[in-house]
């Protein structure tokens, strides 16, 4: 599970939390593991790193990334004066914890072609349609498809491979087209997108929003509880 571990000792000289009761010193580091977490999903929204700097873009498509993740994050306080953010186990095959330190961190790992037949075989590609990214490649490659007469062949239209070819044939008959040798396994590079974490500003932010919250915020000014 990746956690994040808010260790109030760091600045207890700049805040004076040595003042605090016990029980305050607790609640301002719960109240500060909060803002921590909201500063996570702050991040996804933005896909941004916390130092502002954008992710890594996906490879096909403009669809948000890692949009589920802050919603599993829950607060525990294994001591006095820590609060860790950790994850639920959520719903994906792999632990929420996981998938999130592997993003954050980025990974490369190996693929088979035997892998990618079975999850092809599993997600029912041999059903599912051919797609019009598919469609287009085959175009490009040059793809006919049969004339009215025998022996005969014509250019191939999007919606006649969309509606005639399923995912798997597709995919088969660009690989030919291509005549590239075949691959048995191959790496894939996931990206770093980190958005666990915050610089030094945003943690004087949220130990200053969690002091304002806890009602001790005598040394807090508005600017400071101003996000970036």
């Amino acid at each position: 599970m990746i956690t994040i571990t808010l260790d109030a000792r760091r600045s207890q000289d700049q805040l004076n939390l040595l003042a605090l009761p016990p029980q305050k010193r607790k609640r301002l580091v719960w109240r500060a593991a909060a803002e921590l977490k909201k500063l996570a999903a702050r991040h996804v929204r933005q896909q941004q790193d916390p130092n502002g700097k954008p992710w890594t873009p996906r490879k096909r498509g403009k669809r948000k990334m890692l949009r589920g993740l802050p919603k599993l994050l829950e607060i525990h306080a294994p001591g006095q004066d820590v609060a860790e953010l950790g994850f639920k186990r959520g719903t994906m095959n792999a632990h929420a914890g996981v998938i999130a330190n592997t993003h954050q961190k980025g990974h490369t790992y190996q693929v088979t072609a035997a892998s990618r037949r079975r999850i092809a075989s599993s997600e029912g590609n041999k059903l599912k349609p051919a797609t019009k990214a598919q469609a287009r490649k085959l175009r490009e490659l040059g793809f006919k498809r049969p004339g009215a007469r025998k022996g005969s062949y014509r250019s191939a239209s999007l919606g006649w491979i969309t509606g005639n070819l399923n995912y798997a044939q597709a995919g088969l008959l660009i690989r030919k087209l291509k005549d590239e040798p075949v691959k048995t396994r191959w790496e894939i590079e996931l990206p770093a997108r980190p958005f666990l974490g915050a610089n030094a500003k945003q943690r004087e932010q949220a130990f200053a929003r969690a002091l304002q919250s806890i009602d001790y915020g005598w040394d807090v000014n508005k600017q400071e509880m101003k996000g970036k």
